[in-house]
């Protein structure tokens, strides 16, 4: 299962949503985005991300995709300000291509926030992306992403 999580550090800051950055380095007390070599990405694997894509590769889940995987949850809010939907998208896609069975919420309105599976929480008549099995990507509507469909 993945909530909100980052993929490929090196495409974090060209899909941060507008204004999203200010807030950004106001929160991690840094100079730049992501691509700040103070960034909790740099930090992560222990220098700037974009002097070490080969340690940024390391740390990208993608890079482990294959056919073996167990299936897969992604879920992602549309206006995360920490973390681009962008990276769910990426994770989604390695998953179609690899034919692992995975399913994206995509949630409207929501941001960076883990009340996205309280109980009393509204995402009914959300966007939902589940993978076909060989693959494909089908859209469907109005079926809302509880503890019952991580269970």
């Amino acid at each position: 299962m993945d909530l909100y999580g980052p993929t490929d550090f090196l495409q974090m800051d060209e899909y941060m949503l507008p204004g999203a950055c200010e807030s950004f380095i106001t929160m991690m007390s840094i100079t730049g985005y992501h691509n700040d070599p103070l960034s909790p990405e740099s930090r992560l694997i222990g220098a700037p991300i974009q002097e070490n894509p080969d340690l940024v590769a390391e740390a990208n889940p993608i890079t482990y995709v294959d056919a073996q995987i167990p299936p897969f949850l992604i879920a992602h809010g549309t206006k995360d300000q920490l973390v681009p939907h962008h990276q769910s998208n990426l994770l989604f896609e390695a998953m179609a291509e690899a034919r692992v069975p995975a399913m994206f919420y995509s949630v409207t309105g929501y941001g960076h926030e883990h009340g996205l599976l309280a109980e009393t929480s509204n995402i009914v008549d959300r966007p939902v992306h589940p993978t076909k099995p060989h693959g494909g990507i089908i859209t469907s509507k109005g079926a809302p992403m509880t503890w019952d469909t991580v269970a």
